[in-house]
């Protein structure tokens, strides 16, 4: 099959929406979240970039390419949603990938593809070129209904309009998709309804006046076909991750050599100190250097050790809990876990171990 045939069949279906859908789930954010002052610009030149890598090989043919056939779907939940996504836009990305470009890739919902969070999606290599057993994320996705999140035309309009206000669902969904690319050095992400997807690029970040602008693509729609489909734009952006640029060095990240990475621990006034020694160190003199991930369940976990900025002098071993604020189930969890602990103030150290300080960063 020639590749221009193989987009032009595989045109995304409409998805049914029953009455009885899944009630709207809200994009929680941490009551204490810093403003992160996030400005979008037009990404531009992105559909342009797509029609120049598919251009040589439109009329080439690929025999190992599926004929695909779609019908509409009925959907009720995020998870049913995610699922259509997947067969239409990552599967048929894939056979693209690797029949066009000789790259194997997948896309997975395993944590472990990165160090911090729990993005719904994610883009990796099955053959990393750096060999190690578990390829990292190149790219994140983040999926919303589209009675929950519908995302019009002009996103990059009223999410700078809004930017400020906390509780606006443009906001808490671009921050959440920001967090997520930020804590793992990403510079690509993905926020997708199914019905509209937009693609997110890291471009500039200022440590010193807090500054940060991320590029956002045109909508593609799940109708549009050939290179102006969703299918080409996941593809295009696997492509270029696979074998161009897919790190962006989120400036607070300082890194020690790698795979260590130093975060600050910006706590400021709303840290709560909860050990047994009350706030006995200069917290915003310090920094926390990591060293080894450990298996994450709902919270990443990592071996580290708290340093001073000035001089990267080791005060303390520690291990470093992290929730995702942006998923309901993780702040309850880490809710409830910090009750625990204020409970349990007497064994902490001995059968326990010691709670020195819960923030964000």
């Amino acid at each position: 099959m020639k590749l221009r045939d193989f987009l032009t069949s595989a045109t995304a279906p409409p998805l049914e929406i029953p009455e009885e859908k899944s009630p709207t789930n809200t994009t929680p954010l941490p009551s204490n979240l810093r403003n992160l002052q996030i400005n979008l610009e037009e990404w531009n030149d992105l559909k342009l970039s797509i029609k120049k890598l598919f251009k040589p090989y439109l009329d080439k043919d690929y025999p190992h390419l599926p004929t695909l056939r779609y019908g509409s779907t009925r959907v009720y939940t995020k998870t049913s949603v995610v699922n259509v996504a997947v067969g239409v836009f990552e599967w048929p990305a894939l056979f693209i990938l690797e029949d066009t470009f000789g790259i194997r890739g997948g896309f997975d919902t395993d944590i472990s593809h990165v160090n911090i969070g729990n993005p719904d999606r994610v883009f990796y290599l099955l053959d990393p070129p750096d060999g190690s057993l578990i390829s990292k994320a190149r790219f994140a996705i983040e999926f919303k209904t589209p009675w929950e999140l519908p995302l019009p035309a002009n996103l990059k309009d009223i999410f700078n309009e809004n930017n400020a206000d906390p509780d606006n669902k443009y906001t808490k969904a671009i921050q959440q998709l920001y967090t997520c690319l930020a804590v793992n050095n990403l510079e690509f992400g993905v926020l997708s309804n199914y019905d509209s997807t937009f693609i997110f690029r890291r471009v500039e970040e200022d440590e010193d006046d807090d500054k940060k602008i991320m590029r956002i693509s045109p909508m593609f729609r799940y109708s549009d076909t050939g290179l102006e489909s969703p299918l080409a734009a996941f593809t295009y952006l696997c492509h270029y991750t696979a074998t161009k640029n897919w790190i962006y060095r989120t400036p607070t990240l300082e890194i020690i050599p790698p795979p260590r990475k130093q975060y600050p621990l910006n706590f400021g006034t709303m840290m709560d100190t909860v050990g047994h020694e009350g706030a006995a160190s200069d917290w915003k003199g310090m920094a926390l250097r990591l060293e080894t991930g450990l298996p994450k369940n709902i919270a990443s976990v990592m071996t580290g050790y708290i340093t001073k900025k000035a001089g990267n002098t080791i005060l303390k071993p520690v291990i470093f809990k992290l929730y995702d604020l942006t998923e309901g189930e993780a702040v309850e969890h880490a809710n409830r876990e910090l009750v625990a602990y204020h409970k349990c103030h007497q064994p902490q150290g001995v059968y326990i171990p010691k709670i020195y300080a819960v923030g964000t960063m």
